[in-house]
């Protein structure tokens, strides 16, 4: 029993150092800049010229080929775009044949980042969240009271 036990923690392990290192090499054939943290995975780039469009497209492609690889797949539903600044080209992108769903706003990391890039709608999720706890406490304090 302790035997098995001991093989049991060994493998989870490995297994940690093998995920660790194949996502080590996730942005190893792209041009464009590239954040992980645990299964958010985000890339961006400047666009000037339709090229970087082109670039940017081509590095997506290169990340679900990286997936295809290693067996596994972007939930497409998921991805989205966001346009940042007004001469930004509004080039439509794709992943596996799908397209991408344009966005104005989008949470990361629990902040919330707009294509204008103000902090309002920040502002507002901080705030209605602040509501919601306050009514939590109340609704508690009463019951307990």
């Amino acid at each position: 029993m302790e035997r098995s036990l001991e093989w049991g923690s060994s493998r989870l392990g490995l297994g940690a150092v093998v995920i660790f290192d194949f996502l080590n090499d996730l942005e190893d054939n792209t041009t464009g800049s590239v954040l992980t943290f645990a299964d958010d995975t985000k890339i961006f780039r400047q666009m000037r010229d339709m090229r970087d469009n082109m670039r940017m497209q081509s590095d997506l492609d290169k990340l679900v080929e990286w997936a295809e690889k290693w067996q596994m797949q972007f939930n497409v539903s998921k991805c989205k775009v966001m346009y940042v600044g007004q001469t930004n080209p509004r080039f439509s992108y794709s992943m596996s044949n799908n397209g991408l769903q344009v966005v104005e706003t989008e949470k990361g990391l629990r902040v919330m980042i707009s294509s204008d890039l103000k902090c309002s709608q920040q502002c507002n999720y901080a705030y209605k969240k602040a509501i919601r706890v306050m009514g939590m406490i109340s609704i508690n304090h009463r019951w307990n009271g």
